[in-house]
């Protein structure tokens, strides 16, 4: 129990990964795998656990709201086994996720998105022949930014000391910045406008109901970080029709030498008549070296299904992961999906 409630306020429900690290030992000689029938049992109680935890993502329990009888909401379509194990749907995002690789601009990272913690942990190669002769669109902060065909092995092997997604090329990169790829005509891009884009006087208004909303969630948090100023790292309007919101990120910190913390709030939030109300937030503290912190990527919105989403990391000291954070009803996001962990 002990062990849990500290893993419980790092600020992430990560069951999988909290599991897999009790279980696996690696040293200087040898490395440690658990059997292929405990991790398929070790999997089967983490994604348990993760239908309970998972849609709040949050330390901070968040009140459940009624969905709204002015906005439609589009609800996600049944698919096909990874819907029960990681939440992602082929059938609505396509067969992976492309990312950026390194400076160079024509080789990407291909995520696969139903593997999870334990089956990547198991796994000896990757079987790519789903993204084959695959088109990629691209997307970045202001929308749309291009298409190229992927170049793709379909095999490759697995990298033992690292847990890596593998490598592709792109025969045409896009010429604009790009931060996330889906399979073309699975997704269209969502511009966001950024606080730094925005005159001194609407940038002052945008912080303040920012940091105002913030304020309210940090009463709950650890009492260390009261009365510290708010530093807005990153801020985005978008806009969804009928629907406008923000989605930022938002950090204060101690700075003890001896022991620097930080405290992290990923926040989204929708105007309503009387201003932005929360829509969902993650908060997570600790030293200020190893503490989550995430990164926003895109905002695009799923053909399939009309449903808004958020592509944002989960970035630890080690590594991280990806994940979709989608809009359910009025002034209600979840994460709907979240990658493996990918690093050392």
């Amino acid at each position: 129990m002990a062990v849990f409630r500290a893993w419980e306020l790092s600020g992430t429900y990560d069951i999988e990964r909290l599991l897999a690290g009790l279980l696996t030992r690696r040293n200087a000689s040898a490395d440690y795998k658990l059997s292929r029938m405990t991790l398929h049992r070790l999997h089967t109680i983490a994604a348990a656990a993760l239908f309970w935890i998972l849609p709040g993502c949050d330390n901070d329990a968040q009140n459940a709201r009624s969905d709204s009888l002015g906005v439609a909401v589009t609800r996600p379509l049944p698919d096909t086994a990874s819907v029960l194990t990681t939440g992602w749907r082929p059938m609505v995002s396509g067969p992976a996720m492309i990312l950026p690789a390194t400076q160079n601009p024509a080789t990407v990272s291909v995520v696969l998105p139903d593997l999870s913690d334990s089956t990547f942990t198991g796994l000896k190669y990757f079987d790519l022949t789903a993204m084959v002769d695959m088109s990629v669109e691209f997307f970045g902060l202001h929308g749309a930014a291009g298409v190229s065909p992927l170049l793709i092995v379909s095999r490759q092997d697995v990298t033992q000391k690292c847990l890596m997604w593998p490598q592709a090329r792109l025969s045409n990169p896009p010429l604009k910045p790009w931060t996330v790829g889906f399979s073309k005509g699975r997704a269209v891009g969502v511009p966001l406008d950024s606080l730094e884009a925005m005159n001194s006087q609407d940038s002052g208004a945008f912080v303040r109901e920012i940091t105002g909303i913030a304020s309210f969630h940090s009463q709950r948090g650890d009492s260390s970080f009261s009365g510290l100023p708010f530093s807005v790292r990153k801020a985005y309007r978008f806009s969804l029709g009928p629907v406008s919101g923000f989605v930022a990120n938002i950090v204060r910190t101690i700075n003890e030498e001896a022991n620097p913390r930080a405290e992290h709030f990923l926040l989204v939030a929708e105007r309503s008549s009387t201003g932005y109300e929360e829509a969902y937030h993650v908060r997570a503290a600790g030293s200020e070296e190893s503490v989550q912190t995430n990164e926003i990527l895109a905002m695009v919105r799923f053909v399939e299904t009309g449903q808004p989403a958020i592509v944002f990391t989960f970035d630890y000291e080690d590594g991280g992961r990806i994940a979709l954070l989608e809009r359910v009803g009025d002034r209600r996001w979840q994460v709907s999906w979240r990658s493996a962990f990918a690093g050392c």
